[in-house]
């Protein structure tokens, strides 16, 4: 059984809803992850 398999298994919104989630997290580390690191490492 592999990846796929168990990914096709899947409603489709269970689908959906982890691709937003990765999506949201990758751009949000691309955004504000820069930014972020910068500010903690001025604060200390």
């Amino acid at each position: 059984m592999n990846l796929f398999d168990i990914i096709d298994a899947l409603p489709d919104w269970v689908f959906w809803l982890l691709v937003i989630g990765v999506l949201t997290v990758i751009s949000a580390a691309a955004l504000g992850g820069s930014n972020w690191w910068k500010r903690r490492n001025k604060g200390r």
